[in-house]
């Protein structure tokens, strides 16, 4: 098991968690919301280990237990609409898994020794930097808005994973180039819808 590699899936489930309940507040204490925050960061890694245990082909389930217990963690821990938090949880996790064949290219171009394991160290910068968006954008709309306009966020962020799986799957080894153009056509797509 690549230690690097939890890492960046355990800041990417804490780095969700935490702005999101920065964003949204929490129904709990401080105290309780912190042993909350960290069982569901623990529950998301243990879910992936369980993931890895089945059979080849499984990478769908790995993208989308981030959706799972993200959406999990909003609607039971936090307060507002539910809508607003699974905009939100959805845009995190697009952005944050599709900027990854965007870095290896780059990392490619400049450094291309660069130790594979290491090379998980930027992504973990972009995973903190998406939190902050999520934050700092977060949707606390008061108006009606036709409940299309929330739907359409979700369903683009999904359409930007579904991608993300085949860059992964299908591009990333053989057309490096290739999965880093897409992974930022797909990008720029969810960033303009939200």
């Amino acid at each position: 098991m690549d230690w690097m590699v939890r890492l960046t899936d355990g800041m990417t489930y804490f780095a969700m968690y935490l702005s999101l309940t920065l964003a949204y507040s929490s129904r709990f204490g401080h105290v309780k919301t912190a042993c909350l925050l960290l069982l569901f960061t623990a529950a998301g890694l243990g879910s992936i280990l369980l993931q890895e245990m089945l059979p080849a082909g499984n990478f769908i389930i790995y993208l989308f237990s981030f959706v799972l217990w993200g959406c999990l963690y909003a609607a039971l821990i936090l307060t507002a609409p539910f809508a607003y938090k699974m905009s939100m949880v959805s845009v995190f996790v697009a952005t944050s898994m599709m900027h990854h064949p965007i870095i290896w290219y780059l990392i490619s171009l400049v450094a291309p020794e660069f130790n594979h394991a290491y090379a998980r160290l930027p992504r973990i910068a972009v995973v903190l930097v998406s939190g902050w968006f999520l934050k700092e954008n977060a949707i606390h709309s008061r108006r009606k808005v036709p409940s299309e306009y929330y739907l359409g966020i979700p369903l683009v962020s999904l359409l930007g994973l579904l991608a993300y799986y085949v860059i992964q799957i299908n591009l990333k080894s053989s057309n490096p180039q290739g999965a880093a153009v897409l992974a930022t056509c797909f990008l720029t797509v969810t960033y303009f819808v939200f």
